[in-house]
């Protein structure tokens, strides 16, 4: 989500007031955009709302994988994320990381550290699982550390060529920004960064990625 579709957002927001909290426990379906189906859910004990996006990619599992695993372009994909860096890898398949966002000059930049695992599910898919953490290699805040409460991605393969991929999210930017302000800003982050990971895996170096052991 670029600057000028945020302050749109957040006009839209400040206009209409608070989005109506989704049922909880139950799932909405929202939003469909650029085959992107977008959907809230209310969380218990919290004022935010967890999204979730679910999309189609034209790309093996092991190739979309690969996108999630590489450090090294996330700055590419990630909406806003300005810096990647990885704190610790435990594992080929488990790593604590710390992560940068830019933000538009009216909001405090954001960072977050937390730790992803990925698990071979029975099914044959894989889940990345993420959640905040502390960690000694952490660098200090930039403006607002935020805490990643949980997020997971979900990849089951269609056949050889393509991927469902499911991305849900449910995050604390912390800070003087009010609850109902973020859940209008964040219900589109599902749609950037699934559109992020198609054109991820049309990059001529994209490899592919060793699927985990079961979880």
């Amino acid at each position: 989500m670029n600057h000028r579709v945020i302050a749109a957002t957040l006009l839209a927001a400040a206009l209409l007031g608070p989005a109506v909290a989704a049922g909880e426990g139950r799932w909405e379906h929202i939003a469909r955009e650029q085959g992107v189906d977008v959907y809230r859910r209310a969380v218990s004990g919290s004022a935010l709302v967890a999204f979730k996006g679910v999309a189609e990619v034209e790309a093996p599992l092991a190739r979309v994988l690969w996108v999630l695993a590489d450090n090294d372009r996330r700055t590419e994909w990630i909406d806003l994320c300005a810096e990647s860096r990885v704190l610790e890898r435990v594992s080929e398949h488990e790593s604590v990381i710390y992560q940068r966002y830019a933000l538009p000059w009216y909001l405090s930049d954001r960072d977050y550290v937390f730790r992803a695992r990925a698990a071979l599910e029975a099914d044959g898919a894989v889940r990345l699982h993420m959640v905040s953490v502390e960690h000694p290699a952490a660098p200090p805040t930039v403006g607002v550390r935020a805490r990643l409460l949980e997020s997971t991605y979900v990849l089951t393969p269609l056949g050889e060529r393509r991927t469902r991929v499911a991305v849900e999210i449910h995050t604390d930017p912390c800070g003087m920004v009010p609850d109902w302000l973020v859940n209008a800003v964040q219900k589109r982050w599902p749609l950037a960064t699934l559109q992020g990971i198609r054109r991820q895996v049309r990059r001529p170096e994209a490899g592919e990625y060793p699927l985990p052991p079961p979880g």
